[in-house]
């Protein structure tokens, strides 16, 4: 076998790990203790609650780099910090710090969900303030707040709906490989990387985004009440807006550090004077409101996580809010 056909077998052999849902598990992380609240600055008997959307948002806990690294299920650790907030009636209002490219469909939207619920049952305001991204799904979410507010460096936008798929049919035939899938119904494999799809099946992903796609333009008209719906529709071509485009679109409203949004939130609020708080779990230190979550991605030794990820889900694919530009991942 000469170097090419192995290097090739080698990373076929890594796909069909990927796609057959193989991980190494590694008893690293030990079970995860009841969210606390850390004081990150300010004075008073009122507060103001950072909240992280950091990160591919997700509703399942990932675990990277053969179990290295951890990152929460993003559904589950917003809920819980919102359900805390919902008990604290010194809680006066919400700030979401973001970044984050976007992530699955589901996620993106139950978020959202729990936010405007969040809202109609304390009549607390949720404000967003983006840092590096808030694209895509991070975008969706923040529809939901009261007022949402960009770094004058923030990239946004991205709006509209992926599903990556890829076909593996060459490689296969290369490393004489044949699938013998099994299905009751010639479409129950579809979206398989091992066949290529059919026209018909191509028509039945595209209809689906396109429908994913208009409840992404539904959250905009709701967030964005001023803006019309052809309008809507001329910014969801899944372009990415710099923060002085959004806010010239109506995207956005203002350009504000996170400082100056919490001010905001302490200022509509009434408020003089106010604590900065955060939910995180035990054993985590933080000492002021642009330090990391416990929670937020990380790299290690260089190896992005989002490639790792990528792969995975390629294999696996899924409908996604999200902007994802330029992973190569295969040869």
């Amino acid at each position: 076998m000469n170097k090419s056909n192995f290097f090739t077998l080698i990373v076929f052999s890594a796909i069909l790990l990927c796609a057959s849902g193989c991980t190494f598990n590694f008893p690293l992380f030990s079970e995860e203790k009841p969210l606390e609240e850390t004081k990150l600055e300010g004075k008073g008997k009122y507060k103001i609650l950072i909240l992280d959307i950091s990160g591919v948002i997700v509703s399942e806990e990932a675990v990277y780099v053969s179990g290295l690294v951890k990152k929460e299920n993003t559904v589950s650790l917003v809920k819980e910090i919102l359900s805390m907030a919902k008990e604290d009636d010194r809680i006066k209002a919400v700030v979401l710090r973001i970044d984050s490219p976007g992530g699955t469909v589901t996620a993106s939207d139950i978020i959202y969900r729990e936010i405007l619920k969040f809202k109609k049952d304390t009549h607390i305001p949720v404000y967003a303030s983006m840092m590096d991204v808030a694209a895509s799904g991070a975008l969706y979410i923040s529809m939901a707040c009261d007022g949402i507010y960009a770094n004058p460096t923030t990239v946004t936008g991205s709006i509209g709906v992926i599903f990556e798929n890829i076909d593996l049919t060459g490689l296969l035939d290369k490393l004489g490989i044949k699938d013998r899938t099994v299905k009751s119904g010639d479409k129950k494999d579809m979206g398989s990387p091992l066949r290529s799809a059919s026209e018909e099946e191509l028509k039945i992903m595209k209809d689906i985004t396109l429908d994913l796609y208009g409840e992404f333009l539904n959250a905009i008209s709701a967030g964005r009440p001023k803006l019309a719906r052809a309008e809507i529709e001329r910014l969801a071509d899944g372009r990415i807006y710099s923060s002085r485009q959004a806010l010239n679109a109506g995207l956005i409203d203002g350009i504000s550090y996170l400082d100056e949004v919490i001010e905001k939130a302490k200022k509509n609020a009434n408020l003089e004077k106010a604590k900065v708080v955060m939910y995180q779990r035990p054993d985590s230190y933080r000492n002021n409101i642009y330090s990391l979550s416990q929670n937020t991605p990380m790299s290690y030794e260089g190896v992005s996580l989002f490639e790792w990820r990528k792969l995975s889900e390629l294999l696996s694919p899924k409908f996604m809010y999200i902007w994802e530009p330029g992973v190569g991942i295969l040869p």
